[in-house]
């Protein structure tokens, strides 16, 4: 009866579900297509952002000024020539440094010149025991 059935369908329906399978097949196609295309411009974005970081890094590298002071007792006397340092000590490829009654804006000069050199501190402590922004410092600067 079945067959009956199949047999009694009109052309004009059969071709009517072709076309609506034809359809459904080129939006599939059509989707995964743009999903594809938009993943890869993705990816590309992403690469050209890696690429264009690592060129701004090593420009960066290429043109950045190099070291022209060495970290020592005298540099640190010179940085410190206007306060009463306490003692400077080098332990562990640190410099300890103790220097009291530093001003507030010579502390932060003194802080500026080191980090533009180059140098990195590694502990800074400031007390203010006056209450006239004159600070004990305590400071491990390592190269």
């Amino acid at each position: 009866m079945e067959l009956r059935k199949i047999d009694k369908i009109s052309p004009r329906y059969v071709y009517f579900i072709y076309k609506i399978r034809y359809i459904l097949y080129s939006v599939i196609f059509i989707t995964i297509f743009l999903v594809a295309f938009n993943s890869v411009k993705k990816e590309k974005e992403k690469l050209y952002n890696e690429i264009a970081q690592y060129e701004r890094i090593s420009f960066l590298i290429k043109n950045g000024k190099p070291k022209t002071k060495t970290l020592n007792e005298n540099y640190i006397r010179a940085l410190f020539s206007n306060t009463k340092v306490d003692y400077i000590k080098y332990e562990n490829g640190f410099y300890n440094i103790k220097a009291s009654n530093v001003d507030v804006k010579t502390l932060a000069n003194i802080v500026y010149q080191i980090e533009n050199d180059g140098f990195k501190i590694a502990f800074l402590k400031a007390k203010d025991y006056t209450g006239e922004q004159n600070f004990d410092v305590l400071m491990e600067i390592s190269p």
